[in-house]
């Protein structure tokens, strides 16, 4: 949404491309207790959303990732008592490219720059807390708030 909102702002749209280089969008999300926290297995309703997620992630970034077959939730314990302690973020970036600046001077919908940034490797930020959580440093449950 940064392109639309900086054309709502008055800036023209030949100007982005020349000065945006990246857009960065973050969120901070409870990181998971080592000695707290507990496996859940990849099955059922899970892996369906977990299917669902990995859908939309562009074809370069999926083939990197390794599926686990489990991931963790917060589980309360005398060292964390609400299962998490402290926070790491969780990123969206968007890089400027050639095919992008041609949208933002043409058409620059918000549904075309989100397609042609998704072409380039965009993730989204509940897309990257995914892979967090295969990770097992965020639990499962904060993938669906974001």
């Amino acid at each position: 949404g940064v392109i639309p909102r900086l054309i709502d702002m008055g800036v023209e749209p030949y100007l982005i491309p020349a000065t945006l280089i990246m857009a960065i969008a973050q969120r901070l999300v409870p990181t998971l207790c080592q000695d707290s926290k507990e496996p859940v297995p990849i099955d059922g309703g899970i892996k369906v959303m977990i299917d669902k997620e990995l859908s939309g992630i562009p074809e370069s970034v999926r083939r990197t990732i390794k599926i686990p077959g489990s991931v963790y939730r917060a589980r309360r314990s005398a060292t964390c008592p609400g299962g998490t302690k402290g926070r790491i973020a969780v990123f969206e970036v968007m890089a400027m490219t050639r095919e992008l600046e041609q949208v933002i001077l043409t058409s620059p919908s918000d549904a075309e720059i989100y397609r042609v940034s998704r072409d380039n490797g965009l993730i989204t930020m509940r897309e990257d807390a995914l892979l967090k959580a295969f990770d097992g440093v965020v639990p499962l449950e904060e993938v669906s708030k974001l």
